[in-house]
């Protein structure tokens, strides 16, 4: 293995002016833990957080995570400049002292960047060795690196939100909008895989890419007859909302969801990063607390024993591992919309920020 350099190239955010800019003078990263681990990067993705981050979103809890951070165990704490990229695929170059054996230097992984620590969209990334995984063999670099934070995602979403750790997840009954997305494919598969029946909702043109993976039904959000099906083929014991429709629509699906089994309209967009970045980390807080108690009570859900959620990404080593066998068993595809050279981030960034996507963003380093 060749000696690892002083810098490297990167894409990072400089301000919060929704741009990110190429340098090829970043810092290499450095090991601070013992259980971490240096990844030269081959692949990364795009996810919608990275686009929404170079607008400031989240910034004030994420730098007061930062600062914690550094208090208790030295890592930087600068909010500028900052590299984002939350999944990728790379080549081990350097270990701590205490990393698994497993990852030895050379081993190619899978990963994921939790923030607020720098991310993929660079050469090199360290994380920890519990948000790595060796990546299968028969499964390309680009493939490998569309899924874990979508797919991570999905899990948090269904098991730790919707009580699917908790609960039987064979007979119940999930619907799934906007499932032509990043999150919302991997949902399909990972409920399929549980014997879980599925009900997904996209437009007519992603119909195609939808019927690869085998819901029970797929309806067409489109169409004239939309809440007529959903109902028809209701009542469901999880909403997963994948689309972020927004809190206004909330009542024109909550009533979809069965009456007294504790069933769940999942939303994938939790206020506690927005408040607090209105109103500062304690009252943010606070407000995210009085949120999540004023949107059941009025939309009336506990009078039926049912509930709105939120579905927030947890990076769990259980989560990671369980992708990364389901792709092995070729019971989860990666979904593409486009790939990108490294040296294009800006315009692959831009193609993120039209939306509609068709699956993930890759940057091929």
């Amino acid at each position: 293995m060749g000696e690892i350099p002083s810098s490297m190239s990167a894409w990072q955010v400089l301000d919060y002016s929704g741009t990110i800019h190429y340098t090829s003078e970043a810092p290499v990263p450095k090991i601070i833990n013992p259980r971490e681990v240096l990844v030269k990067v081959t692949s990364s993705s795009i996810n919608i957080i990275d686009w929404y981050m170079t607008e400031g979103y989240g910034h004030v809890l994420l730098n007061f995570i930062k600062k914690i951070l550094h208090f208790f165990s030295g890592y930087p704490s600068h909010e500028f400049p900052a590299t984002l990229g939350r999944d990728f695929v790379g080549k081990v170059v350097a270990v701590g002292s205490r990393v698994n054996p497993m990852y030895e230097i050379g081993t190619i992984v899978m990963g994921l960047a939790p923030p607020p620590r720098d991310g993929s969209h660079a050469e090199y990334v360290v994380v920890n060795q519990k948000y790595i995984t060796k990546k299968p063999d028969e499964i390309k670099d680009e493939e490998a690196a569309a899924v874990l934070y979508a797919g991570v995602t999905a899990w948090s979403a269904l098991n730790i939100g919707a009580d699917l750790w908790f609960r039987e997840k064979k007979n119940k009954k999930v619907l799934v909008i906007g499932a032509s997305g990043g999150v919302g494919t991997v949902a399909i598969q990972l409920l399929k895989s549980w014997g879980t029946s599925v009900v997904a909702t996209c437009s007519s043109n992603a119909i195609p890419l939808v019927q690869r993976f085998r819901p029970e039904k797929i309806i067409d959000y489109t169409e004239s007859s939309f809440f007529d099906e959903l109902r028809e083929w209701g009542p469901y014991d999880i909403i997963l909302d994948a689309a972020n429709i927004g809190e206004a629509q909330i009542p024109n699906y909550i009533c979809f969801l069965k009456s007294f089994k504790c069933a769940k309209y999942i939303t994938l967009q939790p206020p506690i990063l927005p408040e607090t970045d209105r109103y500062g980390v304690f009252f943010g807080l606070l407000k995210t607390l009085y949120d999540f108690i004023a949107v059941n009570v009025v939309h009336g859900s506990l009078l039926t024993a049912r509930s709105i959620s939120y579905g927030i990404f947890i990076p769990m080593r259980g989560a990671i591992e369980e992708l990364a066998t389901l792709m092995k068993q070729k019971k989860l595809h990666a979904v593409i919309d486009s790939e990108f050279p490294f040296a294009e981030a800006s315009a692959a960034y831009d193609r993120v920020k039209q939306g509609h996507l068709r699956g993930k963003v890759i940057l091929k380093h």
